[in-house]
């Protein structure tokens, strides 16, 4: 049983340890963790040490008391007063001593790990090493040194130098086949050459270009390769822009057209030309860059990267919707339009996309509400049938009878509810679409004036196309306000 220790076994996150053992000092008492001693506690009660920092691991904590041993605790002078404390202290500085070379002593110097510990001091008359587990005695590694290359053995081999070691060069084990290890020279490398491991050699290190073999120039980069072995990448153009490509090599991209932008195509980073004048960005997933140009974008159009035609043939009118460059929409050139929430209480836009041919056919004898000989104004307009863009026509001037006529615009701000198309459709004021849409939003995109010779014989292409943007202004609109006044006026 120690008198003056304790070792415990502490967990991690474990602050407090206890220990039962007395002392006349606080400062007496020394804690060790895992070898090494700390000041960082605290004593919580007599016997209670608790660490500042708790423990980050599993570690043995020794609590050990050390009584000092180079000065009395207690002096006494010619005529003082002798008390039982002041014995008491004596006696217990002398055991307490004591009963600490005891411990050191039935330790043999173990410390909390089990380690052999000379707390600095030499381990002397040390026998002369037999077994290979034995201590070595400083004299037998001086000896060993001593005598260099040639003059001992190592393992199983013989150490002998084939040749006399240069400035630089390594003695090293080589083997020399038939299971016969020796030591040899390994010249010394060129400047600036580094020592590379390679098993496949018979001395399984080789001298390989270091980092000034490789770098040569200002602004050289250093970049790894597929074998391993560093490469330059020398210090690109002006405004050059470093880049990782598809064979995972770091390689500079030159500074683009004016007006391009930078963007990945899934693969390799690609410059996106810039956009014709007026044309907008607009995030496109199918795009190869996932962005795209469109035209028209930036014109407070209906149609973003579009417009609508109207043609005349076979006595039937005929409205398409087509890109700028005059044909039909597909999945990589679409044509976007905007259309309000469906829901009359939300304010929040919804995009809808064109990837195909949309077109209205307005057959023969359909007057949609013309009259012979006069020149009529219809709307073009698009409506949202659950994400799906349809056309629709529309002729405002209701004309009764000759004297009878009244102009109804159609609003956006709400719903409309559309009926088919067909040689039927002679009535103005109603929206007509390829197929009958009841409460959906729509989009006006503009109007077209047309004159023909036989109302519903459609023979003469429109006079006028204009899609609607700002300032172009509609049926409904107020263009002017007038005020006349009757009665006496005062002078």
């Amino acid at each position: 049983m120690a008198y003056s220790l304790v070792d415990l076994a502490g967990t991690a996150g474990q602050t407090n340890f206890v220990f039962s053992f007395p002392y006349i000092a606080q400062s007496h008492i020394h804690v060790i963790i895992a070898g090494i001693e700390t000041t960082a506690f605290t004593f919580l009660t007599s016997t209670t040490v608790q660490l500042t920092v708790a423990l980050v691991v599993n570690a043995t904590v020794r609590i050990q008391r050390r009584t000092p041993i180079n000065v009395p605790l207690v002096t006494f002078v010619n005529g003082s007063t002798l008390g039982d404390s002041d014995l008491n202290t004596e006696t217990l500085q002398l055991l307490y001593v004591q009963q600490e070379n005891t411990d050191n002593a039935a330790n043999l110097a173990l410390n909390a790990t089990s380690q052999w510990d000379a707390q600095g001091f030499r381990i002397i008359n040390v026998g002369a090493p037999t077994a290979v587990a034995d201590a070595v005695r400083k004299q037998d590694l001086d000896a060993a040194i001593a005598g260099g290359p040639g003059s001992h053995s190592i393992g199983s081999h013989s150490d002998a130098v084939s040749t006399s070691l240069a400035k630089g060069d390594i003695a090293i084990v080589k083997d020399q086949g038939a299971g016969v290890l020796k030591y040899d020279k390994l010249a010394g490398g060129t400047l600036g050459q580094i020592l590379e491991s390679d098993p496949s050699l018979t001395s399984g290190l080789v001298w390989k270009p270091g980092l000034r073999a490789i770098i040569t120039a200002t602004g050289d980069l250093l970049q790894g390769t597929s074998s391993g072995v560093g490469e330059r990448l020398a210090v690109g153009a002006r405004g050059a822009l470093l880049a990782v490509a598809s064979t995972l090599k770091a390689s500079w991209k030159a500074l683009g057209t004016k007006g391009t932008l930078l963007c990945s195509d899934g693969t390799d980073p690609q410059y996106l030309a810039v956009g014709a004048d007026g044309s907008g960005l607009v995030a496109f997933a199918a795009a190869t860059n996932g962005l795209i140009y469109q035209p028209g974008s930036l014109l407070n159009s209906v149609l973003i990267g579009g417009q609508f035609t109207a043609t005349v043939a076979a006595n039937a009118l005929t409205i398409a919707v087509k890109t700028i460059a005059g044909i039909d929409a597909t999945a990589t050139t679409p044509i976007w339009v905007m259309f309000r929430d469906p829901t009359s209480t939300s304010s929040i836009p919804v995009l809808r996309k064109i990837t195909g041919a949309l077109s209205l056919v307005v057959p023969t004898v359909a007057t949609l509400g013309t009259r012979n000989g006069q020149g009529f104004r219809i709307y073009i307009g698009v409506l949202d049938n659950s994400g799906t863009v349809e056309l629709l026509v529309y002729h405002p001037l209701l004309d009764n009878a000759v004297d009878t006529q009244s102009l109804n615009g159609l609003s956006e701000s709400g719903s409309v509810t559309t009926t088919a198309v067909s040689a039927g459709s002679t009535s103005a004021a109603v929206a007509y679409s390829t197929l009958v849409r009841t409460n959906v939003v729509w989009r006006m995109l503009g109007y077209i004036e047309i004159a023909e010779a036989t109302a519903g014989t459609w023979a003469t292409a429109p006079s006028l196309v204009v899609q609607m943007l700002p300032g172009v202004k509609r049926t409904g609109d107020v263009i002017q306000v007038a005020y006349t006044h009757k009665g006496s006026v005062l002078t």
